[in-house]
C-alpha cells in the first residue's frame, strides 16, 4: 500500500499545496505546486524533489555525531505545530 499524504494552504492570492509520495521506507518524493495571482492572470510553479525521511532516534545519532547534546523532543500537542521538533544543545565556544 502506498501512502500518501498532502497539505495545501491558500493565503491571499497564493495557493501552496504539496504531497509526500513514499517510495518505500525512507525515501519520499515531494512535489511541491505554487500558484499564484499576478495581476489579472494566474501563474503555477511545479518543483519535485527525493527526499529522506528520518526515525527520531536516527535524528539523536546524527546530532550527537555532530556534538550536540541534550537533545529534546516537542511533540505537536506541546508546541501546538504540525511536526515534532528537536531541541539540542552545543559548546559553542570551539566554534570560529
Amino acid at each position: 500500500m502506498k501512502l500518501v499524504t498532502a497539505c495545501a494552504a491558500i493565503l491571499f492570492c497564493l495557493c501552496v499545496v504539496h504531497v509526500r509520495d513514499w517510495v518505500d521506507e525512507f525515501h519520499y518524493r515531494f512535489p511541491l505546486y505554487i500558484t499564484r495571482r499576478i495581476a489579472r492572470d494566474w501563474d503555477t510553479f511545479h518543483t519535485a524533489a527525493l527526499y529522506r525521511g528520518f526515525r527520531r532516534n536516527e535524528l539523536e545519532v546524527v546530532f550527537r555525531q555532530a556534538g550536540f547534546a541534550n537533545t529534546t523532543w516537542i511533540f505537536p500537542t506541546e508546541s501546538g505545530l504540525y511536526q515534532p521538533i528537536l531541541t539540542a544543545q552545543t559548546d559553542m565556544s570551539n566554534l570560529k
